[in-house]
């Protein structure tokens, strides 16, 4: 008699929205890397490695809707003091953001001036398999990228 083991198929796991998010976020960091290098985009700061090399928002992340939260066009990098001891340096960030066609579509899609002020426009919340849908063709082209 004889025994055959049959191996069954392996189910893909589906990603759960923040695992998607946390993957995008590392495809977001190489893609600025490579395309701005290690140069601090609101200092003079230059040769940033390691833990003083991170990629800060014009506009935060917190306050923007999802569609805008991991936007290339609102990335940079950041030296650890501009960052975060500094709170981004936003005034500096966004007045360089406006002086670059991308930087400038981005604000004119995500916000709106206001006295002299970009302000975070409200947005319809994405939510459930729309957002993961979203998210999980953002994470396909950013890694072709």
């Amino acid at each position: 008699m004889y025994n055959i083991i049959v191996d069954k198929p392996k189910k893909k796991k589906i990603k759960t929205v923040t695992k998607l998010k946390k993957e995008i976020w590392v495809e977001c960091k190489r893609i600025i890397r490579l395309k701005y290098g290690n140069k601090c985009y609101t200092c003079p700061n230059e040769n940033l490695e390691g833990s003083n090399w991170h990629t800060g928002h014009g506009k935060t992340n917190g306050a923007l809707s999802l569609k805008y939260k991991l936007d290339l066009r609102n990335l940079r990098p950041q030296c650890y003091n501009c960052n975060v001891n500094l709170n981004g340096m936003t005034d500096i960030f966004i007045s360089k953001l406006e002086r670059e066609p991308d930087g400038l579509a981005f604000l004119q899609e995500a916000c709106f001036k206001e006295n002299g002020y970009w302000e975070i426009k409200r947005m319809e919340t994405m939510g459930g398999l729309q957002a993961w849908a979203f998210l999980n063709n953002l994470l396909d082209e950013y890694k072709q990228m």
